[in-house]
């Protein structure tokens, strides 16, 4: 019988060893998440919850975003929550720990990105005057904090108009530096913009007046007024820019003249019997107008090349020894100077090297400005030139034409820009060839995109960057460059292909332009009208102020308040 027991106490016992070990203590398990990425600023929330094993539960964190805290880490379900406060990548860990001293363990890379909340972007302009008289601006934005896991683009504009068309990613310390060259002096409002890929948007802005003023830029809402005035075909128009002065019953601003490039040095405006370089020139400073001096391209015999070569050299320099006289005489006196105007345009090809083609006359140009405007700045900066430092009183005028039939430039018209540290203005000329009423109707001054900007696609193509090589490259559209309109006009005799009165088109367009420039073209400084004639045709503004013609809506226009601002201190206003 106890053999009998015994061996039943045996298969017993050995039924329970066999259970123990068939059934041990079970780990808990973790279920639920945490987010693998945030945002400073943002709050942060995520929970585990416990599961199995032996209640209760201890749970431990270790690793979690900085502003960001456990909670319930006695109980089946750990929360995280709070708002990171710092940017990076943190390895989180959360082990649970049941009765039984069972664990398991979870873990998760969490990446926490700067938000745009907790940024700041700060913007410095820093000019730097350079021997060749020009001002740089450099231009240094920073968003701060900044890390690995930081992505936007900031973009940049100058006084309302942008001059970095495409947005530019801040270098691994969130920082952008740019360079504005040969800014216009006067008053600038620079600001920086910055947008994170959450399209959160941060700016800043920095203002000031830079540079030395030479010709005062106008503000926006307001623009000079100028004008060429000659009658030559016995029109009923005033014959010259003081009879037209006296019409309207104000000063221009800017007085076109023409004078011829000579190499003969006595053509100059010391020379009181020339008529151009001269007597009107000298006219202009004690009337109180800007000679905008629209110097031909180069002397009959030579070729724009030859400038650069050095051989008008001589000439030149009689030309900045004037200008220096002139400063020291007369310091408000200024001129604006565009050489070789229109200098796109087939009829001043026979001013290049024969037969090259446009890239090769570009090319030409290009240096030959460079050159010119290198041997002025120099001359002023010279204390051999210049012993007495009088002020550089001469701003560079780039002016191309548009084409009379598509009014617009030609395909690589913008080729022949010199570059920003060579260029004070752009102007743009460009004429109604008696086919429309309205000004804004002319190709090359209709508005384009982009919607941000209102451009003229005349001027557009001299904001674009260039890709022939070995020619400039220069900033995107709206660049740091007043611009004005060299010449335009409307006719008021013609060659018989007229489709309609001239006077009616003269006195229409005129009034459209009074009404439309500034308003659908904003970056516009100066207009000057061509009260003269071309070749064929006769330009000028016909009619009396009591006939209703060109005369009367030009007077209109210039006697608007929105035409007269004045370099100087007192405003023009019409007698």
């Amino acid at each position: 019988m106890l053999r009998r027991n015994g061996f039943a106490l045996l298969i017993l016992l050995c039924f329970q060893v066999i259970s123990c070990s068939s059934n041990p203590v079970s780990a808990p398990m973790i279920s639920g998440s945490l987010p693998a990425t945030g945002t400073v600023g943002t709050a942060y929330t995520g929970s585990l919850i416990a599961s199995g094993g032996k209640a209760p539960y201890i749970w431990t964190v270790t690793g979690l975003p900085t502003g960001v805290t456990p909670s319930g880490t006695t109980t089946t379900t750990l929360t995280t929550s709070g708002t990171p406060t710092t940017a990076g990548t943190y390895s989180v860990s959360a082990t649970v720990t049941d009765a039984n001293a069972k664990t398991v363990t979870y873990t998760v890379g969490v990446v926490i990105a700067i938000g745009s909340s907790s940024q700041t972007l700060g913007l410095e302009a820093t000019p730097t005057s350079n021997a060749d008289l020009t001002t740089d601006i450099t231009l240094t934005a920073t968003i701060t904090p900044w890390n690995a896991t930081s992505s936007g683009t900031l973009s940049f504009n100058d006084n309302g108009l942008a001059f970095q068309a495409a947005n530019l990613p801040p270098d691994s310390n969130g920082v952008i530096t740019i360079m504005v060259s040969n800014v216009y002096a006067g008053a600038h409002t620079f600001s920086a913009t910055y947008t994170d890929v959450n399209n959160n948007v941060l700016t800043d802005e920095v203002s000031g007046t830079y540079g030395t003023t030479i010709i005062p830029v106008p503000p926006a809402g307001s623009a000079y007024v100028g004008a060429a005035a000659e009658n030559k075909n016995n029109g009923t128009g005033p014959a010259t820019i003081a009879d037209l002065e006296t019409s309207v019953g104000r000063k221009v601003v800017f007085h076109l003249e023409y004078p011829l490039f000579s190499n003969n040095i006595s053509e100059l405006w010391t020379d009181p019997a020339n008529d151009r370089w001269s007597g009107r020139i000298a006219d202009d400073f004690a009337n109180g107008r800007i000679p905008m001096v629209s110097w031909g391209c180069i002397d009959a015999g030579s070729t724009i090349s030859d400038i650069t070569a050095g051989g008008k050299d001589a000439y030149l320099h009689a030309i900045t020894s004037a200008l220096i006289s002139i400063s020291g005489a007369s310091p408000a006196s200024k001129v604006m100077l565009r050489w070789c105007w229109e200098m796109n345009l087939p009829v001043n090809s026979k001013y290049y090297a024969a037969g090259s083609d446009e890239r090769g006359r570009a090319t030409e140009f290009v240096a030959a400005w460079q050159h010119i405007v290198a041997l002025f700045r120099d001359d002023f900066a010279s204390a051999t030139e210049n012993p007495n430092h009088f002020p550089l009183n001469v701003v560079f005028l780039f002016n191309p034409g548009t084409s009379k039939v598509n009014h617009t430039l030609s395909p690589v018209g913008d080729l022949y820009y010199p570059g920003n540290r060579y260029v004070d203005w752009i102007g743009l000329d460009d004429y109604d060839d008696n086919s429309v009423t309205d000004f804004s109707a002319l190709n090359g001054w209709r508005s384009v995109t982009p919607p941000d900007q209102i451009l003229l696609t005349g001027f557009y193509p001299l904001y674009t960057n260039s890709t022939a090589t070995g020619l400039p490259v220069y900033p995107a559209a709206g660049f740091d460059k007043p611009l004005l309109i060299g010449e335009t006009g409307a006719l008021y005799l013609c060659d018989g292909t007229c489709s309609a009165s001239p006077t009616d088109i003269q006195a229409e367009y005129v009034s459209s332009a009074s009404s439309e420039i500034l308003s659908e073209f904003p970056q516009v400084r100066s207009i000057n009208y061509f009260s003269s004639s071309g070749p064929t045709d006769s330009w000028e503004l016909d009619g009396t102020l009591a006939s209703g013609g060109g005369l009367a809506s030009y007077k209109s226009m210039v006697c608007s308040a929105v035409y007269a601002y004045s370099p100087t201190v007192t405003p023009y206003s019409c007698q």
